[in-house]
Formats: C-alpha cells, sequence, structure tokens
C-alpha cells in the first residue's frame, strides 16, 4: 500500500480506502471495504478523507473515523 484514508460513508458506517501497487510500483488497485460489508452508497469528497499515517513499521497510526 502506497496510501491509505479513512472516511465515514453516508450511513455512518466507517470506510478504509487502500492505493496498492504491483511488485514494480505501478498503480494497481483501489481497494475500498467498508466495516460491515455492505455496499458503499457515496464517495466521499476530499475534506471528508482522513489520511492513515504508516511509521516505520507499517504500522497503522491514526484513529479510524468513528472513533474521534
Amino acid at each position: 500500500a502506497v496510501a491509505e484514508v479513512q472516511f465515514s460513508d453516508a450511513d455512518g458506517i466507517s470506510v478504509t480506502a487502500v492505493l496498492n501497487v504491483d511488485t514494480e510500483g505501478r498503480l494497481y488497485e483501489v481497494d475500498v471495504w467498508k466495516v460491515n460489508f455492505a455496499p458503499l452508497q457515496r464517495w466521499p469528497t476530499e475534506p471528508e478523507m482522513v489520511p492513515v499515517l504508516f511509521n516505520t513499521l507499517f504500522q497503522r497510526t491514526a484513529t479510524p473515523p468513528a472513533e474521534r
């Protein structure tokens, strides 16, 4: 993963979107996961997306939107 954001869907359920690259560093896919597996109701606007920061061990360091 080269980038990850979290946001709340229109129904308030937390969603994570991850941008992945292939083994040669080329963009490969955007993986979108809604925590209750329901369909995504809408795409977020830029201000609604909260970046998830990674430390040097690639561990998540951000607080999910639902916990703020």
